[in-house]
């Protein structure tokens, strides 16, 4: 009997898609978004707990939603041995590219407990237009 470790292409496959046991330290200086998408907007939310909102900056280029912050370590940070630390601390980034422009300059943006909520309305040129059909 053959298991899937016995092909390369397959185990390959297996470890791409596995879930981790541990986040990749890129994974924790990326905070988690989810993006809806709207026929007139888009909305993301980012999960920032621990972030004070003065250490947050937004901005925005054509299509593009820019998240950059900072999180204080925490009190326990020195602590002598961790038995385990998922939550880091420090500078994040994190870029959400839409599949469409927005109107930079109608972006709203909300901060509530720890969730960043961002609405950004779609470019007009960029929406669909109707077409009326004349008859003869």
């Amino acid at each position: 009997m053959q298991h899937w470790q016995d092909w390369p292409e397959l185990s390959r496959l297996f470890q791409q898609t596995a879930p981790r046991r541990e986040p990749t330290p890129a994974a924790q200086n990326h905070p988690p978004v989810n993006v809806w998408l709207g026929d007139d907007e888009a909305v993301v939310t980012a999960l920032l707990p621990g972030v004070d909102p003065d250490d947050l900056g937004l901005s925005v280029q054509a299509d593009t939603l820019r998240i950059e912050g900072h999180r204080d370590p925490t009190d326990d940070a020195q602590a002598a041995a961790w038995h385990r630390r998922e939550r880091s601390s420090g500078r994040f980034a994190r870029a959400v590219r839409l599949p469409y422009e927005v109107q930079p300059d109608k972006v709203r943006a909300a901060y509530n407990r720890g969730v960043l909520v961002v609405t950004l309305p779609r470019e007009e040129s960029t929406r669909a237009k109707q077409i009326a059909i004349q008859t003869s």
